[in-house]
């Protein structure tokens, strides 16, 4: 080996000045040689002096006044020291007179060979090292030169010295704890850290889980989550090791509702998650029965009847009473008024409930009579709708609304653009309009500017705007009344979207019908369908839901087995399958079995 020993000077600047600046510029060569050579021979006195050892591979400088009396140094290539990975082979000595102890410090500098070092360690993470006891010792002040291979340090007097990495005081994995999904992935980082806290950047790490049946840890630290369970991760460097604690959830589901640019589901345990790109619990610790998405804001109820909102409120679509910023809540909140709710439907900017009693409120942004208190004035608050009708069921759609009485007689109120209130005209109500036909209904779903239903004997009816054939009639035509669903089939249940529709008929199966531009019909192409076709995979369901963006347009379903999928717009992650991209098949929301 041949190298340029360097000039230290950071050293000797912390040596105060102390240690002659004799190395800049001197050359060395040869290396493992172990006879000693120095221009100013073996021995040093009181005056100091350099000396230099193993072919020139081993440098002392003494400052004058480091030994009191002249001595005769030697130094000695050595195999015999405790074992430690880290020591560089060939770059340990052992120098004598053993014990001798100096008054100055000395500067001791080494050449090592590179093909030595221990793999995955930087040459700029090698240090010198001291036998102390039964192993080795960091020494405090040391410099390293990584184009030259050489090491300097300053020693307090003679003991077995050599080239080694920066030993590894430890290592900590972040996040140090975390819960995740089933089938979802988590980048954990190692840092690994010497004595003192400076981190040791790259130095190789290997990574391990403690079960992989649960979760498997790649090289690199990116864990996945494979079945429910716990497990400890461990990242190791340097035979020092830190963990992680994972836990990995399963998401067994009984309901989803598909927002405007988001999604949510209820779990048998009855906590909602809601999700853009993968799921995450809504926080609070509520206990959900229903669960409704809207626009940008959702409302459910709990098992006691109350209703709680969170999400963008400053239409008051929230019903706590205020009127918000758009940052709106991220934790739910009550709705306000004391009543007992059976359920609750989240529009576009406002909302309705259905009480215990038949009673139909509804709040949020009233511009146009959505409210159906006969007003245009908003409210933060439920307010009464009006007429005294006791209602089954109600429902929010993007500017009007819908129900249908104790009698199964429908009825509509707010905008009117396109015959979307049913009632044969265009002309807006605020106040509940009955829908045309002597039809009687298990099921209304408004939606944009159209709205749909479900007879008793089900039949599904559209009325409406008929953007992209979103009433399933075979045709384009906006209609004023309800006006039947081609395709024979018996309808169970039906969702109605900015302009697409989707409803479950009599075998489980599922159909789609109306804008397809986002693949939200589900049927493997982005072709619009005036009449209904059903979504591609085989799957029977139980329900589906349609969201009110037209931006944002996709569909989530669940299953007979209660597993969720999702197709459609994927941009905001609104799909759950941990991207965001559009899809035009159903694919699984992550974190299920």
């Amino acid at each position: 080996m041949a190298g340029h020993f360097f000039g230290f000077s950071r050293l000797q600047a912390a040596l105060h000045g102390t240690i002659p600046v004799l190395l800049l510029g001197l050359t060395v060569s040869g290396c493992g040689k172990e006879s000693a050579t120095g221009p100013t021979g073996t021995t040093v006195g009181p005056t100091g002096g350099t000396l230099t050892f193993a072919g020139g591979s081993v440098v002392l400088v003494f400052p004058a006044g480091a030994v009191s009396q002249r001595v005769t140094v030697s130094v000695q290539a050595t195999t015999q020291y405790p074992a430690n990975p880290g020591v560089v082979p060939g770059a340990v000595y052992e120098f004598q007179p053993a014990g001798l102890r100096f008054a100055a410090p000395v500067l001791l500098g080494m050449l090592y060979n590179p093909a030595g070092v221990p793999a995955g360690v930087p040459e700029d993470e090698l240090t010198m090292g001291q036998v102390a006891g039964a192993g080795w010792t960091e020494l405090g002040q040391t410099e390293v030169d990584p184009a030259s291979h050489a090491v300097a340090a300053a020693i307090g007097g003679f003991s077995i010295y050599g080239v080694m990495a920066i030993p590894v005081a430890a290592v900590t994995v972040s996040p140090a704890s975390a819960a995740v999904l089933r089938g979802q992935t988590l980048a954990l980082h190692a840092t690994v850290m010497a004595a003192g806290g400076r981190t040791l950047d790259h130095r190789a790490v290997q990574w391990s889980s403690s079960n992989p049946s649960v979760a498997t840890v790649d090289g690199s630290g990116v864990l996945t989550s494979v079945a429910e369970g716990t497990v400890t991760v461990t990242a190791r460097s340097d035979q020092v090791a830190g963990t992680a604690a994972i836990s990995v959830r399963v998401l067994d589901f009984v309901s989803v509702t598909a927002g405007g640019e988001h999604s949510c589901g209820l779990t048998t345990s009855g906590d909602a998650w809601c999700w853009g790109p993968t799921p995450v619990p809504v926080s609070g610790g509520l206990t959900f029965t229903k669960l409704d998405a809207g626009q940008e804001h959702t409302c459910g109820v709990i098992a006691s009847g109350t209703a709680y909102c969170f999400g963008r409120g400053d239409d008051g679509q929230l019903g706590n009473g205020s009127f918000t910023s758009d940052v709106g809540f991220l934790t739910p909140v009550l709705v306000v008024g004391g009543r007992t709710w059976t359920a609750v439907s989240a529009g576009f900017v406002h909302t309705c409930g259905l009480t215990s009693d038949g009673d139909a409120y509804c709040w949020g942004n009233n511009a146009l009579g959505t409210l159906g208190d006969g007003s245009t004035t908003s409210s933060a608050i439920p307010v009464l709708v009006a007429g005294g009708i006791k209602f089954q069921s109600v429902s929010a759609g993007a500017w009007f609304s819908c129900g249908f009485a104790l009698d199964g007689r429908g009825y509509c109120w707010g905008y009117n653009p396109a015959g979307n209130l049913g009632d044969g005209t265009t002309q807006d109500h605020h106040v509940p309009a009955p829908i045309a036909g002597d039809l009687v209904w298990r099921a209304i779903s408004p939606g944009a500017n159209y709205a749909c239903g479900v007879t008793t004997d089900d039949h599904a009816y559209c009325w409406g705007t008929n953007n992209g054939g979103a009433l399933g009639d075979g045709s384009t035509t906006d209609r004023s009344v309800p006006t039947l669903v081609s395709g024979g089939h018996s309808f169970l249940s039906i969702s109605a979207d900015n302009s697409h529709t989707c409803g479950i008929v009599a075998d489980a199966s599922a159909y789609c019908w109306g804008g397809n531009q986002l693949g939200q019909l589900g049927i493997g192409s982005t072709i619009s369908q005036t009449a209904p076709a059903q979504v591609s995979g085989g799957l029977l369901w139980q329900s589906v839901s349609v969201s009110l963006s037209g931006v944002g347009a996709h569909t989530c379903g669940i299953t007979s087995g209660n597993v969720v999928y999702c197709w459609g717009a994927g941009d905001r992650g609104q799909l759950g399958n941990g991207s965001f991209n559009n899809v035009t098949l159903p694919v699984r929301v992550l974190g299920q079995r």
